[in-house]
């Protein structure tokens, strides 16, 4: 079962799809689908959580695991229910993406937003045609195609979910993204977060990493996948199981299979739980160990079998993956032989026979072929640890460099072997004799088109012997062989292009130097040259240095306008050239291919021939902004006096714009080497005005450089931007220059810039289109340019010029925190009192910001007048600002500004100054409050006085001060609290661990002579604080200790006295929706319990108030104590058991769903025998004799059920046969000596018998 699609389609429909189906998921998702066991997962999607999640509206998931937890697996299965669930929801839609870090494709947000647009559209015709009308944005005819924005794809997925009633949307692996991790989850949260639409339920799994965790816990609901044992016995077993039948996987020590099963399950604990690697269990490792050393015991053929096996299995390659036979044949190739016939190759089984339990096969694909695998996970994470005390990992380890290394010298070695001296004809490619040769030869194809540059050049002298071989001058049958290949798999087919292609390379002027220079083969290219090839040899597409510079894409290249303007605007990458094709991938240093241009340029290789084909005819400068891996390149050739052609401006135009776009400057600079390759190309183009080449091609081409350099930030010197500037030169240009100057803090460009006429001519506000309405002055100071702004300010600039939002400059330097700024605007009349936002100066702004720093600035070099008029001025808020710091409990601002605030003047509030003191918790600023003589708060029945305000860690020096000002007797009329009880209540919901002693000294003084304040007392300790005790009671210490103190001092009899009721019931019923939130777990089976100290206290409580109640009588009749008798029961507390049932609670009562009898009955195994014989003492005979609702069954029941799973309720030989209530009957009264062990469940068995229980009581639940 897959996504549905419900959109009628025609080829115009169907090219719209495919621009924005860059990775197809559903292959990942059957994959996981395939590795699911049907009975596994069901703990998570048949969970409360999932239907929560499923149900509500805008609900998200968070789902993390270690590595290996299953977590790819279970989001198999979260989309799998979704869209079992989804079937019959015609509105509802569906969504999914797998991350995986070896696909480079998957881990881009871009990707990933836009597969799920694609998946959405299929499922509606309105969500398509939302989706339609973006590609057509896209595409606007007749202008060039712009390019999938990540920002933009969130619009568009906003605006086509909002087409559903409820739509799901589940991404996996997020960890897996590596560098654009950071940035997928964030697109993930606007996705999510929107509040425009609240029909999106969202699903994300990953690591738990912090990254991931402090942007997703907050937002969403987290579920820590660890898979139960149930779940891993079922998943190893049957996979064992099938992998032993089919003989994939052979153990010769038939009880390995039993400790391979244990060590998963046990040690693992479920589906590869592990706090870390190194916690993995150590007799795991000790079992692979123990493999390694019996193979380390075979012979050297056996050993290299195994150590080529596990490096070329460890490959993660998804281009590399090869077939379970061409490993065999990569294998079985000998170092020292230029043959290898088919009987030398080795046979899967032979493979899976010496490397044991390490390696399996894996399921047959739609061809039929297999390939091999590590057995589990964890080999490869054993393989791949370095420990130097384990010589074995020496030399059965696995790396990636290694793997690269060996599958190379391989490579090299099986495409010269003799049995591939045979030069190939075009129509026997076309022929099926060349699929044949391939069929019986499966290496080859990898060998072929899977090549790592780097690995090759690094490998051992023979090797290198062989690739001279292969690229020798006189262009052998194996080399024509290889090439044909490569050719033939950039199509996966060979269509008419390919045969023209292959014809080329066949030809006598297609030779080894051209393909040797495609590749970045510096050396083998140096080789032949000095042997006599001929550097300026005209193929049909071009010549070696065309091919040094547009490697293997020469073949391919684009042919239309807007293929030319798309590939020029691929990203070149500084460190590693990656060349994909259909079914090729040639991994190429860049400096080796730069290293390879500067070799053909450096023997005087022309740089004047075109490349002309039937369908295309490019400049090489072009050919290199279009196919070149780097821009070192391109400014190698304009260094080398490439010629500069109209065609090539247009190229180099659109090849700036791209990066401009694509790329901040930071972001450039940092991946292209400071763009020092524009630098260099600008130096290659230098003129002097004079010469009249500013209209030249070269002379357009270079001021098109400066242009860029100077809006990237490149540092463009001033001589080189000042022969750009003239006439001719535009005013967006010359502000764009004025721009850079100061943000790179060029004075000596900027100056120049000043100093030319232009300047008086061009307007220079708004200079950053990104920053409307900021002068010059904004500019420098928020980069921070020193120098420029002082010659800014110096030449007249207003250090005072207001932003679209009303800020001066100084307000930004609460942002570049630059004390020497500061100063040089203070210095030119910068004012730090203008108001600005709400009336507030930068005085305000920066206590707002609790910018400290900035703060001791201001104090130390503004004047004493400014100062004291800046501190004195009141913001629209009504606060002066250590006022403003007051109000944000800024007690570091407040300690640095109130020597400096000595008069009333200063505090001006908006808010009751004592209040906001109260609040902060300071009796150092009380003290400066009362020193100044600040008036105190006025007196407010609503709100209440400053010790309702007082801070949970507020000292009792200052409370005590507060109470001589204030009254602790108020009760507020907003919430009718006391300040005791705001400050107790304020204590437990911040979960504040406060001095009880400081919370006692604000009782109210007529506490224990008013019976009114008494009774509410004991209602508020029994509602909000008592019954929290039972959560935790480690960290409620004080609130018993405060409650300890209350009931000591009589609060609980006074409680009594006024109300005529026992203190007992408001207690019992603010405890009864806890404990029954406690039994209906219990009875679940659950694992919630409350705290063992905290119901021990909450017990000797009770205990307390039954004794020395006055209203006994009326404790029968009340309900709340059933789900007291219950929680006794649940905490074998069979005091309080005896106490409540002594006082006439009835144990037959329902409390919730059960009365206090059944649950003991259904909980036998943890009730002891003495807590069951006092329940049925207080229990009617005829009781014994009856059904009960819950659920239909009578107490024998219920307790026979509870022993089903003991050895005892077995027949031997007879596992899983329940025995009757008959036959325990007689097993309770049997004299067997093979009963006498059998003393629980079976003992309460006897008791309920004894009380006349009925055995022969029917049940439609459970037959008797």
């Amino acid at each position: 079962m897959d996504i549905e699609t419900k959109v009628s389609l025609n080829e115009d429909r169907e090219k719209i799809l495919k621009t924005f189906l860059l990775v197809n998921p559903r292959v990942k998702f059957e994959a996981n689908k395939s590795l699911r066991h049907p009975m596994t997962a069901l703990w998570l999607t048949g969970s409360t959580e999932f239907e929560e999640w499923f149900n509500n509206e805008k609900s998200r998931l968070w789902c993390s695991g270690i590595p290996g937890a299953g977590k790819s697996v279970i989001a198999g299965a979260i989309v799998d229910e979704c869209l079992q669930l989804t079937q019959n929801q015609p509105k509802a839609a569906l969504g999914y993406f797998f991350c995986i870090y070896k696909d480079p494709r998957t881990v881009l947000p871009c990707n990933i937003l836009s597969t799920l647009c694609y998946q959405l559209a299929l499922q509606h015709e309105d969500a398509f045609q939302i989706l339609e009308a973006y590609y057509r944005e896209l595409h606007p005819s007749p202008h060039l195609p712009m390019p999938i924005k990540t920002s933009r794809l969130i619009e568009v997925l906003h605006d086509i979910c909002g087409v559903f009633s409820r739509v799901y949307l589940i991404v996996d692996g997020l960890d897996e993204c590596g560098d654009h991790t950071d940035e997928t989850v964030r697109s993930m949260l606007r996705v999510s977060l929107a509040t425009a639409n609240k029909n999106i339920n969202f699903a994300l799994l990953s690591r738990d990493e912090l990254m991931i965790r402090e942007k997703l816990e907050d937002p969403f609901d987290w579920i820590e996948i660890e898979a139960h044992t149930h779940d891993i016995q079922l998943y190893v077993a049957s996979e064992l199981a099938q992998l032993i039948e089919e003989k994939r996987l052979r153990l010769k020590d038939p009880s390995l299979k039993d400790e391979i099963v244990v060590k998963l399950v046990e040690g693992a604990k479920g589906m590869a739980r592990r706090n870390a690697l190194e916690k993995l269990p150590p007799t795991l490792f000790e079992t692979y160990e123990r493999i390694l050393n019996n193979i380390e015991s075979r012979s050297e053929t056996v050993r290299e079998l195994v150590q080529r096996s596990l490096l070329l299995i460890s490959i993660n390659d998804p281009y590399k993956t090869f077939t379970s036979r061409a490993l065999c044949e990569a294998i079985s190739i000998s170092e020292t032989s230029d043959s290898l016939d088919s009987d030398e190759v080795m046979d899967e089984q032979e493979v899976l026979r010496w490397c044991g339990s390490l390696v399996r096969l894996s399921q047959k694909n739609s061809l039929g072929q297999q390939t091999f695998q590590f057995a589990h996970f964890t080999v490869q994470e054993f393989l791949e640890r370095s420990d130097d005390k384990n010589p074995l990992l020496g030399i059965y380890g696995i790396s990636e460099t290694e793997a690269d290394m060996l599958f190379m010298r391989l490579a090299i070695r099986f495409l010269t072997l003799k049995s591939f001296e045979r030069f190939p004809r075009v129509e026997y490619i076309q022929s099926g004799d060349w699929g044949k040769m391939l069929e019986s030869r499966p290496f080859y194809t990898p060998a072929s088109t899977y090549w790592t540059i780097g690995a090759l050049l690094d490998s051992n002298q023979n090797t290198q012997d062989l690739l001279s071989r292969l690229f020798h001058i006189e262009k052998t049958p194996n080399f024509c062989l290889w090439a044909t290949e490569v050719i033939r798999n950039m199509w996966g087919k060979v269509p008419l292009e390919a045969v023209e292609i292959l014809t080329s390379v066949l030809g006598h002027d297609f030779t080894p130097l051209h393909m040797a220079a495609s590749l970045g083969l510096t050396e083998i290219c140096r080789h032949l040259i000095r042997n006599g090839a001929r550097i300026d040899l005209m193929s049909y597409y071009g010549t070696p240095l065309h091919f040094a510079v547009g490697g293997l894409h020469i073949f391919l290249g684009p042919t239309t306008s807007n293929e030319l303007a798309e590939r020029a605007s691929n990203s070149r990458n500084g460190e590693r050239y990656e060349v994909y094709f259909e079914n090729v991938c040639y991994r190429i240093s860049s400096q080796e291919q730069l290293k390879t241009v500067q070799l053909f340029l450096s023997s005087k290789a022309r740089t004047g021939r075109r490349l002309s084909t039937s369908r295309k005819s490019l400049s090489l400068l072009t050919v290199a902004i279009l196919e070149a891996c780097s821009y070192e390149i391109i400014a190698q050739l304009i260094e080398n006096g490439v010629v500069i052609e109209e065609e090539d401006l247009h190229m180099f135009h659109t090849m700036l714009e791209h990066a401009m776009n694509e790329y901040e400057q930071n972001d450039f600079k940092r991946e292209y080497n400071q763009g020092m390759a524009f630098l260099r190309i600008l130096n290659a183009l230098r003129f002097d005005d004079s010469t009249g080449k500013r209209l030249s091609p070269e002379g357009r081409l270079f001021n098109k450089t400066v242009q860029f350099a100077s809006k990237m930030a490149l540092g463009v010197p001033s001589d080189l931007a000042l022969s750009s500037i003239s006439g001719e030169m535009s005013d967006q240009y010359f502000r764009e220059s004025v721009l850079s100057a100061i943000e790179d803090n060029n004075i000596t460009l900027l100056e120049t810039l000043l100093l030319s006429r232009r300047c008086k001519d061009t307007d220079l506000s708004d200079l950053d289109p990104n920053r409307h309405g900021w002068s010059p002055i904004h500019i420098a100071v928020r980069a921070g340019s020193l120098d420029c702004l002082e010659l800014l300010l110096d030449r007249g600039l207003d250090p005072n010029a207001l932003t679209a939002d009303n800020k001066t400059p100084i307000h930004l330097c609460m942002k570049c925190r630059g004390e020497e700024i500061l100063q040089v605007l203070l210095k030119h009349g910068a004012s730090t009192t203008k108001p600005y936002d709400k009336y507030e100066t930068f005085w305000h702004a920066v206590v707002n910001s609790r910018d400290t720093y900035i703060l001791r600035q201001l104090l130390c070099h503004v004047s004493s007048e400014n100062r004291a008029l800046a501190l004195r001025t009141v913001s629209g808020q009504g606060d002066t600002p250590i006022c403003l710091a007051l109000t944000r409990n800024d007690k570091e601002a407040i300690l640095l500004l109130w020597e400096f605030c000595d008069t009333e003047h200063y505090w001006k509030c908006s808010k009751p100054i004592y209040r906001a003191a109260a609040e902060l918790g300071s009796s150092q600023v009380l003290d400066v409050l009362l020193d100044v003589g600040i008036q105190y708060d006025s007196h407010d029945e609503y709100v209440g006085n400053p010790l309702h305000w007082i801070h949970v860690n507020s000292d009792l020096r200052m409370i005590e001060r507060l109470k001589v000002m204030f009254s602790c007797n108020q009760r507020r009329t907003g919430d009718l609290e006391t300040s005791f009880q705001s400050l107790l209540h304020k204590a437990t919901k911040l979960d504040y661990d406060c001095q009880p002693s400081h919370v006692m000294s604000l009782l109210p003084d007529d506490l224990f002579t008013s019976p009114d304040q008494s009774k509410a007392l004991w209602y508020f300790l029994c509602a909000e604080t008592i019954p929290l005790v039972l959560i935790s009671s480690s960290s409620k210490i004080y609130i018993i200790s405060i409650c300890t103190n209350l009931l000591e001092r009589g609060v609980a009899k006074l409680y009594e006295e006024d109300s005529g009721t026992s203190a007992l019931i408001p207690l019992a019923r603010a405890l009864e929706g806890k404990i029954g939130a406690y039994i209906q777990d219990a009875i679940n089976g659950g694992q919630i319990s409350p705290s063992r100290e905290g119901w021990q206290w909450c017990s000797d409580t009770i205990y307390r108030l039954l004794e020395c109640t006055n209203y006994k009588n009326e404790l029968a009749h009340e309900e709340s104590l059933n789900h007291l008798l219950c929680m006794a029961i649940l905490g074998s507390d069979q005091r309080m058991v005896v106490l409540l049932l002594e006082a006439g609670v009835d144990c037959h009562v329902k409390a919730s769903t059960i009365t206090p009898f059944e649950l003991a009955c259904s909980l036998s195994d943890s009730v002891t025998s003495a807590t069951l014989a006092c329940l049925v003492d207080h229990t009617m005979p005829k009781l014994l004799t009856q059904r009960s609702t819950y659920p239909d069954l009578g107490p024998l029941h219920l307790i026979a059920g509870v022993i089903r799973d003991s050895d005892a309720y077995y027949h031997e030989g007879q596992s899983g046969q329940s025995r009757s209530l008959h036959e325990v009957h007689s097993i309770c009264y049997a004299k067997d000596e093979d009963f006498k062990e059998v003393t629980n469940s079976l003992d309460k068995l006897k008791i309920l018998l004894d009380a006349g229980a009925d055995p022969n009581l029917p049940s439609d639940s459970l037959p008797p």
